[in-house]
């Protein structure tokens, strides 16, 4: 992960201006975030990388199957969202730094299968007791195929296989899993059309987010310590208002913009 970053940096890894800033941003709170209470976790970091090549199995085409092998770009965001860590006096605890994970990229680069990943490590490897994972979007349609994306990962996973229980079928609705503890977790879909009561979300993916304005509002996280917020979108030729919006915001946060210290982005 450092290397990449030092990498992107010298020009050998051919990089556009807001990932080189958010390599800079890494190399710089190495050196200058202990200042302000951060704490660079390598075990935390590789813990969360590992687990995509080691449980989970790509699906479709070709990559049937397969072990899914982070490319260094994608292991860089992964290794950045679960290893760095921010001191809460409140909690007494070291807990995540990153609370939301922006990532814009062109179609096909593999943003709904990472994201579906990150579901099932949040639900299953992050260790907290009854966690509520949801793949969230405007309408259904949307919210299902990243949901789907997950539920394919866990049928080709002889890990997750043997642990995950599906609700439903053709299509399934809902995944579960019981924790060491025996509490119960669950990871579905959830659109703006379809209203749900007062979800308390640990985990919530949101795809296409210049879409979805309304499905954010429902999946805000103020009463769950450790709660992420992931979002993913298309890189646009005709940007929305709200698209235009956050790609400014999320350019900030990839310079490390002191209001969005929590904010983690992949902006090209």
């Amino acid at each position: 992960m450092t290397a990449w970053a030092q990498a992107v940096q010298a020009g050998e890894v051919v990089a556009g201006p807001y990932v080189r800033a958010a390599a800079d941003r890494h190399l710089r709170d190495l050196v200058e975030g202990p200042k302000r209470g951060l704490k660079w976790d390598l075990a935390a970091a590789l813990r969360a990388i590992r687990f995509f090549p080691q449980v989970l199995r790509l699906n479709g085409g070709q990559f049937e199957g397969r072990p899914f092998e982070l490319h260094p770009g994608q292991a860089f965001r992964i290794g950045s969202l679960f290893g760095w860590k921010q001191y809460s006096a409140q909690h007494g605890a070291w807990l995540r730094r990153f609370t939301r994970f922006y990532d814009e990229e062109g179609k096909g680069n593999g943003k709904s299968p990472m994201l579906g990943g990150i579901g099932l490590y949040m639900m299953v490897a992050d260790g907290e007791p009854r966690a509520e994972i949801y793949a969230a979007a405007a309408k259904k349609d949307q919210a299902g195929i990243l949901f789907q994306d997950a539920v394919a990962m866990v049928d080709q996973s002889p890990v997750l296989k043997r642990k995950v229980q599906q609700q439903g079928g053709n299509p399934v609705w809902q995944m579960t899993y019981r924790g060491r503890g025996g509490d119960k977790r669950k990871f579905k879909p959830l659109s703006a059309e379809k209203a749900q009561s007062d979800p308390r979300p640990h985990c919530a993916l949101t795809d296409e987010v210049h879409a979805c304005r309304s499905t954010q509002d429902r999946t805000q996280h103020g009463r769950i310590k450790r709660a992420v917020r992931y979002c993913r979108t298309l890189l646009s030729t005709s940007p929305t208002a709200i698209h235009c919006r956050e790609n400014v915001k999320m350019r900030s946060a990839a310079c490390g913009g002191i209001c969005l210290q929590g904010v983690f982005a992949n902006v090209p």
